[in-house]
C-alpha cells in the first residue's frame, strides 16, 4: 500500500515538473521572439541629479529610422543608437524635486518590429560626486561652458604651489571645485583661497600629504583639505565651517591622466 502511494506521488511530481518545464520553454520562446526592453542604465530608481545620460537596452539591434523620443520636462538633448542600446543624452544637473517622464514614442528593431509609447519615469536623487561612476565624473569635468559663461575666478593659488603642489595638482584642485559647483547646481563665479589660512597637516602612515585652507566659493566659506601623494593627483574635501560636516569629496582627481 505504501509503495503504491509512493509511486503515485512520484508520478504526480514528474507530471508537475514536466508541465513546469513546458511552460518555461514556452515562456523562453515567447521572450526570445518578442521585441522588448531588457534594462535601463541607470535604473529608474537610481538616476542621479548629475546623470548625463540614460541607456535603454533592448534584446535586439535597433534602428534609428522612425525613432521618436520625448521628455517632460524637456531634458533630452540628443539620441544615439548603439547596436541594441538607445542612449539618451540629458541636460543636467537635474532637479532633485522634479519627476521626469521619458517616452519612447516609437522604436523599431532590425526586423521591422516596432514598439510604441514606452514610458520611463524617475525622480533624481543626489549622489555624492565621489560615488558617481568614473565615466560620469569625466563627463562633468569635460562639460563645456556655454557662450555666456565667464571662466570662474580662482584667485591666487600660488600658496598651494609654495606648499609643494605641482601645477597639475592645482588644476586638479580647480577641477574639484568645479565639480562641487556642478553637483550642487550652482553657477561657479569665484573660489578664492584665504592665503593666510594655508597650513600643512602631518604625513599619514601611507605617505599622504595634507594641505588645509579656507576657500570662499561664491562668497560662501568652506574649510578645505587637499590630500595628495607624489605630484600627479590629489583629492579635495570641503567641510561646513559651522558644523564641521563634510559636504564634498571629489574622489581621486587627475586632470592630466
Amino acid at each position: 500500500m505504501n509503495h503504491s502511494i509512493f509511486q503515485k506521488r512520484t508520478r504526480i511530481v514528474f507530471v508537475l515538473a514536466a508541465v513546469l518545464v513546458v511552460f518555461w520553454v514556452i515562456w523562453l520562446i515567447y521572450y526570445a521572439s518578442t521585441f522588448h526592453v531588457v534594462s535601463t542604465n541607470p535604473g529608474m530608481s537610481n538616476v542621479a541629479t548629475d546623470s548625463s545620460s540614460i541607456k535603454i537596452s533592448f534584446n535586439r539591434p535597433i534602428s534609428s529610422s522612425n525613432l521618436i523620443v520625448v521628455s517632460n520636462p524637456s531634458i533630452v538633448t540628443s539620441t544615439k543608437v548603439s547596436y541594441k542600446a538607445l542612449v539618451l543624452s540629458l541636460s543636467y544637473p537635474l532637479n532633485q524635486s522634479t519627476r521626469y517622464t521619458l517616452t519612447v514614442v516609437s522604436v523599431t528593431d532590425n526586423l521591422g518590429k516596432q514598439l510604441k509609447n514606452l514610458v520611463f519615469t524617475f525622480t533624481p536623487k543626489y549622489v555624492p560626486y565621489a560615488n558617481l561612476p568614473v565615466s560620469q565624473q569625466k563627463t562633468i569635468f569635460q562639460q563645456p561652458p556655454t557662450a555666456s559663461d565667464q571662466p570662474p575666478d580662482f584667485g591666487d593659488t600660488s600658496g598651494l604651489i609654495n606648499q609643494g603642489l605641482s601645477t597639475q595638482q592645482v588644476q586638479d584642485y580647480e577641477q574639484g571645485v568645479t565639480a562641487f559647483a556642478q553637483t550642487t547646481n550652482i553657477k561657479l563665479s569665484s573660489a578664492i583661497i584665504n592665503q593666510s589660512s594655508i597650513t600643512t597637516g602631518p604625513i599619514n602612515p601611507d605617505g599622504i600629504f595634507v594641505i588645509n585652507f579656507s576657500v570662499s566659493i561664491n562668497e560662501t566659506v568652506y574649510n578645505a583639505s587637499f590630500q595628495y601623494s607624489g605630484l600627479n593627483s590629489g583629492e579635495l574635501f570641503l567641510h561646513n565651517t559651522s558644523s564641521g560636516s563634510q559636504v564634498f569629496d571629489s574622489g581621486i582627481l587627475s586632470v592630466g591622466s
